[in-house]
């Protein structure tokens, strides 16, 4: 993906036409995952999420008391398919693809699935979710009244003392922007979702080595950093039968590195509460 400068807005970025056409590319999680690095180490990319959401699961004990669900983004039905597992009776997936949303519908017959964009105002059921998801969704809204209309449709869904689960990349001081992708800061998320009564409870750190970093402090840490990322990129992306093994390798690193980190560098999952 290519740079903007900050503050601008990609003219031709249409999230219906982007999504439609990289869902018919690529094939499996890498159609919604790391366009390049192979479907190989996708997998143990999900596999590090599955495992975050399975540490969330047990704590709030979803599988002795299934939520009802609103998932934005469900894609390829990754978590769709951990919700059921799970038990899970309810859920509604709103994705912006259409093709999307007819497999899931033909794979999930139980649940309810809609074609729609979620930056544009929708109108679910108020206060009716105990869960309301944005895995890896809300960064790809890159205008600002989009992904301010997608928080507060999140917000009205929840019942009282609900939870949102958004993953993103969360940077302290500065945004990261491209093409298709913007990462709000902390400051500014937290801003806008307190704005419309979620609290942020909790965060999760995802990822240590096995995704690019946000926001690098130091020069030093900076070229390491981008460095250890294209040595990754490379391996993964050009090296026949390496995604696998790498992938395997970083997601033991990284299962160990995210118990003794607070926040982590890449990917966190933050756990926002609706109050009152």
């Amino acid at each position: 993906m290519s740079a903007t400068t900050a503050g601008s807005e990609p003219s031709d970025y249409s999230p219906a036409e982007y999504w439609t056409r990289r869902l018919a590319r690529a094939e499996g999680l890498e159609s919604v995952g790391w366009l390049g690095l192979g479907e190989a180490y996708n997998r143990w990319l999900y596999r590090r999420r599955a495992a975050v959401f399975g540490h969330l699961a047990r704590a709030c004990g979803w599988a002795r008391r299934p939520p009802s669900v609103l998932e934005l983004g469900p894609g390829t039905g990754f978590y769709v398919e951990r919700w059921a597992r799970l038990g899970v009776r309810e859920l509604i997936g709103v994705d912006v693809a259409a093709p999307a949303v007819a497999r899931l519908g033909r794979r999930f017959p139980r649940y309810r699935f809609l074609a729609a964009d979620i930056g544009r105002p929708l109108a679910p059921p108020p206060g009716t979710f105990d869960v309301v998801t944005a895995f890896d969704v809300l960064f790809h809204l890159t205008d600002e009244s989009a992904f301010e209309t997608a928080i507060a449709m999140m917000a009205e869904a929840l019942r009282p003392g609900g939870v949102a689960l958004i993953s993103d990349l969360f940077p302290r001081t500065r945004e990261v922007r491209r093409a298709h992708h913007v990462s709000r800061t902390e400051t500014a998320y937290r801003a806008v979702l307190a704005g419309h009564g979620l609290t942020v409870e909790r965060r999760l750190p995802v990822f240590v080595t096995m995704h690019p970093w946000a926001e690098p402090t130091g020069a030093w840490r900076a070229r390491a950093a981008r460095l250890w990322w294209g040595l990754v990129e490379r391996l993964a992306g050009h090296v026949p039968g390496a995604g696998g093994p790498l992938g395997a390798a970083l997601y033991a690193a990284d299962s160990l590195l995210c118990r003794l980190v607070r926040r982590g560098p890449s990917t966190q999952v933050w756990v926002a509460r609706r109050v009152g």
